[in-house]
């Protein structure tokens, strides 16, 4: 498999955290797309990749998994809540994010259209990540907020 870095390289966008999340605009779905090359191996040392098969629940409605999903490769789709479409979200797309954040029980089902690699982040390997990075656990959460502010404003 390749290294996630290279799901995450878009054009123009630099890298780096220390200051937090990059100054210029970064591409809605390209969460952790600046994040350093050495730093998503210190995130893939605590959420290894794993692959979802075509047809997969990767989330499903009701369940109460307290995790980040990041999706590495393939295609996934969330289901429509009754007032718009499904979601889809393909590579530098995260899901999941209220589970993790509040620890309710998923809204809507997370389904593979394609086989699929997914980093998941639990509550628990993120507070380690961030007790011994604090600056990845940062730029983490910033970006998070990030994606959902945009998601908010469409």
């Amino acid at each position: 498999m390749s290294e996630p870095t290279a799901f995450f390289a878009y054009p123009g966008v630099a890298s780096g955290h220390a200051s937090g999340p990059a100054s210029g605009p970064a591409p809605a779905a390209g969460f952790l797309s600046s994040l350093p090359a050495a730093d998503w191996t210190l995130l893939v040392g605590v959420a290894p990749p794993r692959r979802i098969r075509a047809g997969a629940t990767a989330l499903g409605a009701g369940e109460a998994d307290r995790a980040l999903h990041i999706v590495l490769a393939g295609l996934l789709r969330e289901a429509g809540d009754g007032t718009g479409p499904a979601a889809e979200r393909g590579p530098g797309a995260v899901f999941g994010e209220r589970c993790f954040l509040d620890g309710t029980a998923a809204p809507r089902p997370v389904v593979a259209v394609t086989d699929s690699v997914v980093l998941r982040l639990g509550l628990v390997e993120f507070e380690t990540l961030a007790a011994r990075e604090p600056g990845i656990g940062r730029f983490l959460l910033f970006d998070l907020a990030r994606v959902l502010a945009a998601r908010a404003a469409r």
